[in-house]
């Protein structure tokens, strides 16, 4: 006899529930340490779970992931006085797409140490663009001004923690995820398949 979905997802949802309890009571009753040390942590999250949505199930393993992080926080950075930052995470968020769109279709076609190789060169790559930027536009830091509050970062952070932790268990269980473990175990074996 099956179990309802709800039943089936209902650990998942009380870890989630309980995350958003103690980070609102973070927000509310921590300081500013607290608060800072939390932000890390869920940054850390973020990108640990996109990372394994990736190469943790295909196996692949991607040197270059740290460069869509970058070029979302770049982005974000950038547009610090343009945006709000609701908007901001936004637009970060389809930065960082395009140009793990761009690089990536590319990538694929590479395997095995490769493809290791190609996504740390094309990691260099991008940070040398940057560098490359900043420095023909007179600058090696930015000075931030009217940034948004360290609890207003930790609230957006929380949020995309969040859904990058849904993202993956949700790919963990679906049609596109098990064919990502199938690479994992036997990329010939996958490949065969066909529809």
């Amino acid at each position: 006899m099956m179990r309802p979905a709800i039943s089936r997802h209902s650990p998942f949802i009380g870890a989630l529930a309980a995350a958003f309890v103690v980070g609102a009571a973070l927000v509310i009753c921590g300081d500013e340490y607290a608060v800072g040390i939390g932000l890390t942590l869920l940054m850390w999250i973020a990108l640990v779970q996109s990372w394994a949505a990736f190469s943790g199930l295909s196996g692949y393993i991607s040197l270059g992931h740290a460069v869509f992080y970058g070029v979302g926080a770049y982005v974000m950075v950038v547009g610090w006085q343009i945006f709000p930052i609701w908007l901001g995470v936004i637009v970060a968020g389809l930065a960082a797409g395009s140009i793990a769109f761009l690089l990536g279709w590319p990538s694929l076609r590479v395997r095995g140490p490769y493809f290791v190789i190609l996504t740390f060169g094309l990691a260099e790559f991008v940070k040398y663009i940057v560098v490359s930027i900043e420095a023909a536009l007179g600058r090696s830091g930015r000075l931030l001004i009217g940034t948004p509050s360290l609890r207003e970062l930790f609230s957006a952070m929380l949020l995309l923690a969040a859904t990058s932790t849904t993202i993956l268990y949700v790919l963990r269980r679906s049609r596109l995820g098990t064919g990502l473990l199938a690479i994992r175990e036997d990329e010939i074996a996958a490949g065969s398949h066909r529809r």
